[in-house]
């Protein structure tokens, strides 16, 4: 029998809000098979990482112990229902991609077969390294009643940092802001504001993470409205705030364009 237990991964999410890039970093459930959290034995087949995907736990209108149970479809517009998504998009659209595998149950036991890469666009991408996996029923039910409360413990996003896309307008005309590489565009996107927790509610690393945004923020911002080199000093606060940044383990809280222009920085401030 596989051994089948409980814990959380972060999943990110982006969003566009009017002129704010948004993005949020939360807890999803984790399916920890053997030991082994699925995620990582996902990370290492032909389709990678994903870190933006959730389990059905996460999604408010489905039964997600339904589901994994084998009871209930996710979606109704599924080619084939018997199987079921363990990691699927946050908006909920089989389409985006998802983690698939086909679930089976007698009066003892509960059987992960067949894992696949579905988009319903081609046919499912077989993911023969992942092996079938088989569960006491007993103790496979117990584990899902446990995903629904742990996935309701964990409906808040742990961060949400968000940033305005650089203007004016005129200079967006004929590309999309992400687009732009120029200082200006750049400065705009270094311009990140935490939204939750707040810099003066924050704690631990995350707090040291964004004081350290902040300060580099202060000094990028400051030399460009002054219009004057940067001396050796500001260049070096300046560099010593962006490396906390960087080599810090929440860099994954900015928004993409925001991480980006992190990077932009350094390699002027280094070179």
């Amino acid at each position: 029998m596989t051994s089948l237990t409980l814990s959380t991964a972060p999943t990110i999410a982006n969003a566009v809000d009017g002129k704010w890039v948004v993005r949020e970093v939360a807890k999803r459930v984790e399916f920890v098979l053997n030991g082994k959290a699925l995620g990582d034995l996902v990370a290492i087949t032909e389709i990678g990482p994903l870190d933006y995907q959730v389990t059905p736990f996460e999604h408010l209108h489905v039964d997600g112990a339904a589901v994994l149970a084998g009871e209930a479809s996710f979606d109704s517009d599924a080619q084939d229902p018997s199987r079921v998504p363990l990691l699927v998009c946050s908006c909920g659209d089989l389409m985006c991609g998802a983690l698939t595998v086909r679930v089976s149950r007698d009066d003892h036991a509960v059987a992960w077969t067949d894992w696949a890469w579905e988009d319903q666009y081609r046919p499912p991408l077989m993911l023969d390294s992942l092996t079938s996996a088989v569960f006491d029923a007993d103790d496979y039910d117990r584990v899902i009643q446990e995903a629904v409360t742990l996935a309701a413990a964990n409906v808040e996003p742990d961060t949400v940092m968000r940033v305005r896309a650089p203007g004016p307008w005129w200079r967006n005309i004929r590309r999309v802001a992400q687009e732009r590489t120029d200082e200006q565009a750049m400065l705009g996107w270094l311009m990140a504001q935490a939204v939750a927790p707040k810099i003066g509610e924050a704690h631990g690393s995350y707090h040291d993470f964004l004081v350290s945004l902040d300060a580099a923020q202060d000094l990028i911002a400051g030399a460009a409205s002054s219009k004057r080199s940067r001396d050796d000093r500001h260049r070096r606060a300046a560099l010593q705030a962006l490396l906390v940044v960087e080599d810090s383990e929440h860099r994954n809280s900015l928004p993409p364009e925001t991480l980006n222009a992190v990077r932009w920085y350094l390699e002027r401030l280094q070179s």
